[in-house]
């Protein structure tokens, strides 16, 4: 008889299901200059001699926060901005703060050390590259990437600072322009990108936009992917249902 109650109460199981978690939603944020520094970016290096100095670079590399902010959380991947000359050549980045709102990452040696265009201003003159290779290998589903800039459309004499931003599954190339000319200044612009988890994109390419804005320049502040962790599969009792009918031929026999 045990047997037999074990079996039915298996069979009622398995018309019952247990409903899986819904996706929980995620945001990172990867703020590029979360302390407010105002210097050029340095990396620690270890002297033959035994002593640590810090030298200047043209790469950063950080955990995100929910925010972007202090204290970033050390179980998120690490995002890598890279500074480059439009010749390709490494530019030191330069960690800006000026006043109460102007914040963000740009580079040692150019007009407000920042993302500037040629003297003509119809080329650009340097850029940032931002490798997003860890973020997207989380494979979250209904994936957002947006970008934030700043000091855009500061300039008081032209007032048509603008960005472009460009994606590509190499970091020697510029790849796919996504963003053209947009005037957005401290607030996230969604990257149009390609497929559900965006590998198409992995690197992100910024730089200032003119039209005949010498003057024109801009600062890179932060990057946030935003979706759903992949919803497990609904759990069942089949399996119990399976072997209910089992158990029964057996107690018969």
């Amino acid at each position: 008889m045990n047997k037999v109650a074990l079996a039915l109460g298996c069979l009622a199981l398995a018309f019952t299901s247990v409903p899986a978690p819904a996706g929980i939603i995620n945001a990172i944020v990867w703020d590029f200059n979360p302390s407010g520094l105002n210097k050029a970016v340095k990396t620690p290096i270890v002297t033959p001699s035994g002593k640590t100095k810090y030298v200047k670079t043209n790469t950063l590399t950080t955990h995100g926060s929910a925010t972007g902010l202090n204290p970033l959380d050390a179980t998120t991947p690490l995002v890598t901005v890279s500074g480059f000359n439009a010749n390709t050549t490494a530019h030191t980045l330069f960690q800006k703060k000026m006043g109460k709102s102007e914040r963000g990452l740009g580079l040692t040696g150019t007009k407000n050390s920042e993302l500037t265009l040629t003297k003509k201003g119809t080329l650009i003159a340097n850029y940032l590259l931002v490798d997003m290779t860890a973020p997207l290998a989380l494979k979250w589903e209904d994936l957002v990437v947006s970008i934030k800039m700043d000091s855009v459309g500061a300039n008081s004499k032209t007032d048509q600072e603008k960005f472009d931003v460009w994606g590509s599954d190499s970091p020697s190339s510029f790849g796919t322009k996504l963003i053209s000319a947009s005037a957005t200044n401290g607030s996230f612009v969604t990257i149009p990108m390609d497929g559900d988890h965006y590998n198409k994109y992995y690197f992100v390419t910024t730089a200032a936009q003119g039209k005949g804005h010498s003057s024109d320049n801009v600062l890179l502040q932060a990057v946030k992917i935003e979706g759903t962790n992949p919803v497990p599969e609904p759990v069942t009792m089949g399996v119990l249902a399976l072997g209910a009918p089992l158990a029964l031929r057996r107690k018969r026999r």
